[in-house]
């Protein structure tokens, strides 16, 4: 267990495929921190076509190593 975070300890690792090619999308969120994915989560719900781009992994950086705050 790495105790740097507990994000990480206690969070599925995730693993999505890099982008291939073009994408059509309605909304392009940069970021998978959890403005980012509660972002995109917001406007898949209102129907938008949402992809989510992040360099890493999912919550990998700022928002795991935090206490998860939105401000």
């Amino acid at each position: 267990m790495n105790t740097d975070s507990l994000w990480h300890d206690y969070s599925k690792t995730t693993n999505f495929p890099s982008l291939a090619g073009p994408l059509s999308v309605d909304v392009a969120v940069i970021g998978g921190g959890i403005t980012g994915v509660t972002t995109a989560q917001f406007l898949s719900e209102g129907g938008l076509r949402v992809a989510v781009l992040e360099a890493r992994r999912i919550g990998e950086s700022n928002t795991g190593r935090s206490t998860g705050n939105l401000y």
